[in-house]
């Protein structure tokens, strides 16, 4: 009871989410120009854009298995990928967030498993890119994995909700 008597006064100052995650977005989209972006966090068994810009209606909702071959390279591995507009890239690709997008790049974030995807038309992104953009992101990284554990906490004392009738 002395952690919860606690955490009630600290709860406004506990980061949400979609709001870090927001955060993470537009640093990395700041840093490296782009026409769409996206963040995924993991979920269970699954990871969910939690953040985005130009996603369609559809990739806003979207889940991406742990066995994805986005998830297994760039979580599993730690890869940092850009892709050039190929079917190869497409096929691989085909139900992960800004997968249509001709030219992507994929960021890990290490601290939280999570994917930060810039997608962009015309010009291919550079090892550059991944840099800036694994630059940009600075202590919002340790933040976002923070905002996961939040999320879990909150989930997790749901069942203690009283729901006012």
């Amino acid at each position: 009871m002395d952690l919860v008597r606690a955490l009630t006064p600290l709860v406004g100052r506990l980061s949400r989410l979609h709001e870090v995650s927001e955060m993470a977005r537009v640093r990395c989209a700041s840093a490296v120009p782009c026409e769409a972006s996206a963040v995924l966090v993991p979920d269970g068994d699954a990871w969910r854009v939690s953040a985005g810009d130009r996603l369609r209606p559809l990739e806003e909702r979207v889940q991406v298995a742990a066995q994805h071959w986005l998830i297994t390279e760039v979580v599993g591995k730690g890869h940092g990928l850009l892709f050039r507009d190929t079917d190869v890239a497409r096929t691989k690709l085909s139900g992960a967030p800004l997968a249509s997008w001709p030219n992507l790049l994929a960021l890990p974030v290490d601290e939280v498993d999570a994917v930060v995807l810039l997608a962009r038309r015309d010009k291919p992104f550079a090892g550059a890119d991944l840099t800036a953009a694994k630059q940009s992101l600075g202590s919002v990284a340790q933040q976002l994995a923070e905002a996961v554990d939040v999320r879990q906490l909150a989930r997790a004392l749901n069942v203690f909700l009283d729901p006012v009738i």
